[in-house]
């Protein structure tokens, strides 16, 4: 079963191998041995050694995280090992997660969407390379840049800015036809196709909405006739309700909150496609299987071939990291080979993983936002536990690394977000910082203290891992992007001068003490200015009431817009939801502020320039007016200046 499959494998390629690889597999070996003697024994203790583990793993991940509930799902060579709900579905009501109960398992739902147009390919109807508008006509994007293929939108390179208002949905009306919601908001194209991933939902409707031409057939209906149905997944659905299927049990969606679960409205997904489906253990056990077998079955689903091409490189950042599949992600880390897709709503987490050289597939899934990276930890406790890491070759620093690893120092942010939008400020959560180690390693903010070392011309990796990282370059010479294992569906550009956080934030924090200054010490002068007389004068004569008046609203108006701001980040699934009340009035209150710090900027010239007031006055009329320019600057760069939504 799973220890006694690898074992042989292990030591096969253990021959070739340094004596720590070896180790390993006698490490499995006596795990076998402490099980019994027998393949028959073997088995059934194999068994009984992976649900044990599962089941004490999730029981007390459930209460760490703490998660309502979750289902775990593993599957080799045709056998479901483990299939079993933990916790519950529905809290209130003491129902148990079970492995029939469904699950909301978000993106993973594009697989379908994938396996659709692989079919598709296999029937000689698409071909990957074509410009979709030869499918699609006008509901293609259009842009300046190369036309858009099916290859770009399957690796996430379509060259689309992302769009999150209305992700998501509270009300069954969100739900319209594919078509009109293609139409409804067509985001922006904002680098060529094929130059470097941003993950797209957009772009993966797009496909959704090829299969549903060229088919002449709704997608969902497309999807259940010709993939669900082939695999056995009957009780799997596209259908967005809250109360599921007919005879089925849907898990309640919850949120961790003052110590209890507060169970959550049901999310819509207005592009069902991409992130609608509902799905059990024992369905995605049979996806798994489906994808796993080496056999023509189950008919009517892909061929093996073609399976086989759904897991090989379509597109590569870079030779040293993880490269783009046919739809599928390559999470390949700890020096095995994985390949699958990872799933997220607000209030569901899942992910799907497969080992294809081992037979071995897994599902796991969790009802409660907390469980935003359970998955991939359970995964790598699962790895830990039965296939040990694969030591890496042993690297050393070569000579001269320090001088060229400076090159790659500075912050990074991540490609995914809104160029339209104010949501491009969610874009803050994910800069990368690249540092020195000050012997020509590297570390990162996402690898922590692990030492990065020189691999190749701007590539590196973990010294005592398979974690690596590259580079890319422009004509010039000069670092434009980074790219990451095993997070092949993004990159990272390169921030320069002003954009990196660590000048905005000392910009802001000057901004922010120059109002609050503002805000103490412009009544403080009235109420001692009407007490004593009049103050010193310039050769114009004293600095108007209006001017500061002016610029004392300014400042009342960016510290209400900082305030306002920072209490709606607090709730970043009402944006998702398209519930924008918070946004709107944050967003006007910004407007307020501009106006009059445009004023305020227009005052502090008007003093020098008529010689108003003493020195001091029109020093601090500059200090106010900088930081009102300075605010400005920053709203327009975030998207933050005027109702951007």
């Amino acid at each position: 079963m799973i220890i006694a499959k690898i074992l042989p494998r292990r030591i096969a390629r253990a021959r070739s191998l340094r004596e720590s690889r070896v180790a390993s597999s006698l490490a499995v070996g006596l795990i076998l041995v402490a099980h019994g003697a027998s393949s028959a024994q073997q088995g059934s203790s194999e068994t009984t050694i992976v649900r044990a583990w599962v089941d004490e793993y999730l029981e007390g991940q459930l209460r760490e995280l703490p998660a309502a509930g979750a289902v775990v799902s593993i599957v080799q060579d045709g056998q479901v090992l483990h299939s079993r709900g933990y916790g519950y579905s529905d809290v209130a009501h003491g129902v148990d997660a079970t492995r029939e109960t469904l699950f909301r398992i978000g993106s993973v739902s594009k697989l379908f969407i994938w396996i659709a147009v692989m079919q598709l390919l296999e029937a000689g109807e698409v071909t990957l390379d074509e410009d979709i508008s030869e499918y699609l006509g006008s509901d293609a994007p259009s842009s300046s840049y190369p036309p858009l293929t099916l290859a770009h939108l399957m690796t996430h390179t379509p060259g689309l800015e992302n769009l999150v208002i209305g992700m998501y949905g509270s009300e069954p009306e969100t739900l319209r036809p594919l078509q009109e919601l293609i139409r409804a908001k067509v985001p922006r194209a904002v680098r060529p196709p094929g130059a470097v991933a941003s993950y797209s939902n957009y772009g993966a409707a797009l496909a959704a909405l090829v299969v549903e031409r060229l088919t002449g057939v709704p997608f969902e209906s497309y999807v259940e006739e010709r993939v669900l149905s082939p695999v056995g997944m009957l009780h799997t659905t596209l259908t967005q309700r809250p109360e599921g299927p007919a005879g089925t049990e849907t898990a309640r969606p919850y949120r961790w909150l003052g110590g209890v679960f507060e169970e959550q409205a049901y999310e819509y997904v207005p592009l069902a496609p991409t992130g609608g489906a509902s799905s059990s253990g024992d369905d995605m056990a049979k996806l798994m299987m489906a994808f796993l077998t080496r056999s023509d079955e189950p008919a009517g689903f892909l061929t093996p071939a073609t399976r086989l091409q759904m897991m090989s490189p379509l597109f590569r950042h870079h030779e040293y990291v993880n490269p783009s599949l046919y739809g599928l992600m390559d999470m390949s880390r700890d020096g095995h080979r994985i390949v699958g897709h990872s799933g997220d709503t607000l209030w569901f987490h899942s992910l799907l993983a497969l080992l294809p050289e081992h037979g071995i597939g897994i599902f796991v899934s969790y009802n409660t936002d907390r469980a935003g990276d359970a998955g991939t930890t359970f995964l790598r406790a699962f790895l830990k536990r039965f296939l040990p890491n694969v030591p890496p070759p042993p690297i050393e620093v070569p000579a001269g690394a320090a001088e060229r690893a400076n090159a790659f120092v500075g912050a990074y942010m991540v490609t995914r977000y809104s160029h339209s939008d104010f949501t491009k400020i969610g874009a803050t959560a994910g800069v990368i910082r690249v540092t020195q180690g000050g012997d020509g390693s590297l570390k990162t903010d996402v690898t922590g203290d692990a030492r990065l070392i020189e691999i190749a011309p701007d590539a590196y990796r973990d010294e005592g891992g398979h974690r690596r990282i590259a580079f890319r370059r422009d004509a010039n010479g000069d670092v434009t992007h980074m790219f990451f294992d095993p997070y092949q569906v993004n990159a990272f550009e390169r921030l320069r001068g002003w954009e990196t956080p660590r000048f905005q934030a000392v910009v802001l924090c000057f901004n922010v003490l120059v109002f609050v200054l503002a805000l103490i010490l412009y009544p403080v002068k009235w109420i001692r200015r009407s007490r004593r007389g009049p103050e010193s004068r310039g050769a114009g004569g004293a600095v108007p009431k209006p001017v500061n008046l002016i610029a004392w609203l300014a400042a009342l108006g960016f510290l209400s817009f900082i305030v306002s701001l920072l209490l709606a980040a607090n709730e970043p699934s009402l944006v998702a939801l398209g519930e924008l009340g918070a946004m709107k009035r944050t967003l006007w209150v910004g407007l307020f502020a501009a106006g009059f710090g445009g004023l305020s900027v227009a005052g502090a010239v008007w003093v020098w320039v008529r010689r108003r007031g003493s020195l001091w006055d029109r020093a601090r009329c500059t200090a106010l007016g900088l930081a009102c320019a300075l605010s400005i600057l920053l709203m327009q760069y975030w998207n933050l200046l005027g109702l951007r939504y």
